[in-house]
């Protein structure tokens, strides 16, 4: 890879990292606001579906929501879920990200 390649791949990876922590710190802001269990499939309209995807998988993980089915209620993986099939709501921990008392390098709150 010569360096004009090099420096391209940087450049655009920079990109969708910014382009990750948007959606993710969107996705905690717009929680903020939301009483409760939220369904997943009204946040699509803020963002694209694979990048919320992505970024609900992360929050997650990182222990910032909670993930269940619309059917049943029991508690899921988001990586095995569709959008549509699951409902979303902030953990103590997000709060506390949201609220700047934790932080994390891939959320801009």
């Amino acid at each position: 890879m010569n360096k004009e390649d090099r420096i391209r791949k940087e450049v655009n990876d920079v990109i969708e990292t910014n382009d990750f922590v948007k959606v993710n710190s969107g996705v905690m802001r717009y929680m903020v606001g939301a009483p409760g269990w939220v369904k997943a499939i009204g946040i699509t309209r803020l963002f694209e579906e694979g990048q919320l995807h992505q970024a609900l998988d992360y929050l997650q993980e990182l222990g910032a929501i909670k993930v269940r089915a619309v059917d049943g209620k029991e508690p899921v993986e988001m990586c095995d879920f569709d959008i549509d099939e699951v409902e979303i709501r902030l953990t103590a921990m997000g709060i506390k990200l949201c609220n700047h008392k934790l932080y994390d390098e891939l959320l801009d709150i």
